[in-house]
């Protein structure tokens, strides 16, 4: 059996200066943290109990993460 994938996305959100993750494969995932790190190591807990509490999900079963992340920075370049 194939192993499962959930894609999950992380967007830096400079206003709020914090990394917000969501997913359209996990219900229910939404978290922000300052660290990258962080949030992927709360998305690594947040998974697993969120599919199973609402997809019915229960273990032992591997799963795979592919983890975007997305980091916009605007800069002013002088004149020349």
């Amino acid at each position: 059996m194939a192993t499962p994938t959930y894609n999950i996305s992380c967007t830096w959100d400079a206003e709020a200066e914090v990394w917000c993750v969501t997913s359209d494969d996990v219900p229910g995932l939404v978290a922000e943290s300052d660290s990258l790190d962080t949030l992927i190591e709360d998305v690594k807990q947040l998974t697993p109990e969120l599919l199973e509490l609402n997809r019915g999900m229960r273990g032992p079963v591997e799963i795979s993460l592919v983890v975007t992340s997305r980091l916009e920075e605007r800069i002013n370049v002088p004149a020349a």
